[in-house]
C-alpha cells in the first residue's frame, strides 16, 4: 500500500478568491492508492545452498605452504615484469596478467610499465605493428590514461585506400576489442575501425579457407564478435582464459593456486554469513 501526495488544484482556486495576497504555499491532499495486482511466480528450484552444503565444501589450496606456494611464483612473475624488455612483450605479459586474473598483485608495477609506455612517445608503436597499436589503447584506456585515437591514423589512412592488408587476425582481433574502449568523440573508431575490423573477421571466418589460421585464433575472434572482452564479467572469464590457457608456465601456475585461494576465501565468508542466518 503506498501512499501518494498531490496538489489541490480545487484548494488553489479557492486560495486566489478569498485573498488578494498571492499564496505562499500550495495546499495538499492525500489519497491512498491500493496495488491489487499480484506478482507472478517464476518457479525457481530451491537451492542446493543450503547450510549443510556450505558446511560441507572442502578445500585444499587455503593451506599455508600453498599461500607460500602462491609467494613464491608472485616473486618469479615481478621478476619476469623486471626482466621483459620490448615494449610489446611488456604489454601482452600485463594483458595475460589481467585475463589470468593475477593483476591484482602487481598493480604498482603495472602502473609504471603503463606509465612509461604512455610517456615514452605513444604514436610511434603504431607505425607497423596493428596488434601492438591495439594491445597498448586498450590497456591504456582500461587503466585511465587519455590516449587518443589517432594513434590508429596510420591504419586508417590505409583502409580508406584500401591498402590495408586484412589477413592480420590476431591484430584485427586487437582493434576490435580496442573499439570498446571508445569514447562518444572517438569518431574514427566508431565509423571506420569497429566496422573495418568486424566485417573483415566475419569474412575470415565464413571462408573457406579459414583452415589457414591457428585455431585458437578463430576460437578467439568468434567469442570476440559475440561479446568483446570489456563487456564480459571477468571473473567467470578468468576461469575460461585458465582453461584455455595452452602453456604450462609460471603464470598459469599462478593462476590456477591464486583462482583456488580466492575461490577458499569466498566459500568461508559464505559460511561465515550462512551460520550467522541460521
Amino acid at each position: 500500500m503506498a501512499t501518494l501526495c498531490i496538489g489541490s488544484t480545487h484548494i488553489y482556486h479557492n486560495s486566489l478568491l478569498t485573498t488578494s495576497q498571492s499564496p505562499r504555499r500550495l495546499a495538499w491532499t492525500s489519497i491512498t492508492a491500493t496495488a491489487d495486482t499480484l506478482r507472478g511466480s517464476a518457479n525457481y528450484q530451491p537451492s542446493h545452498w543450503d547450510h549443510e552444503f556450505l558446511l560441507s565444501l572442502k578445500n585444499i589450496y587455503v593451506r599455508e605452504n600453498s599461500v607460500r606456494h602462491r609467494d613464491f611464483l608472485r616473486g618469479k612473475v615481478r621478476k619476469m615484469l623486471d626482466e621483459t624488455t620490448t615494449r610489446l612483450e611488456k604489454l601482452e605479459l600485463v594483458d595475460k596478467l589481467q585475463k589470468l586474473g593475477v593483476s591484482y598483485h602487481f598493480e604498482c608495477k603495472i602502473d609504471k610499465i603503463l606509465a612509461d609506455v604512455y610517456h615514452n612517445n605513444v604514436r610511434d608503436c603504431g607505425k607497423e605493428d596493428l596488434h601492438a597499436t591495439a594491445l597498448e589503447f586498450r590497456l591504456l584506456r582500461e587503466h585511465g590514461f587519455n590516449v587518443s585515437e589517432g594513434i590508429f591514423d596510420v591504419f586508417i589512412n590505409k583502409i580508406e585506400d584500401r591498402t590495408f592488408k586484412s589477413g592480420d587476425i590476431k591484430g584485427l582481433i586487437s582493434v576490435y576489442e580496442a573499439s570498446y574502449l571508445a569514447t562518444k568523440l572517438d569518431t574514427k573508431l566508431h565509423k571506420v575501425i569497429r566496422p573495418y575490423a568486424n566485417q573483415q573477421l566475419r569474412k575470415i571466418i565464413a571462408s573457406p579457407d579459414h583452415h589457414i589460421y591457428n585455431t585458437d585464433a578463430l576460437e578467439m575472434a568468434v567469442e570476440a564478435l559475440e561479446m568483446p572482452y570489456h563487456w564480459r564479467m571477468k571473473r567467470l572469464e578468468t576461469r575460461r582464459y585458465i582453461d584455455a590457457y595452452n602453456k604450462h608456465d609460471v603464470l598459469i601456475e599462478l593462476a590456477k593456486i591464486d583462482f583456488n585461494i580466492e575461490k577458499k576465501i569466498l566459500i568461508s565468508k559464505g559460511k561465515r554469513k550462512n551460520k550467522k542466518e541460521n
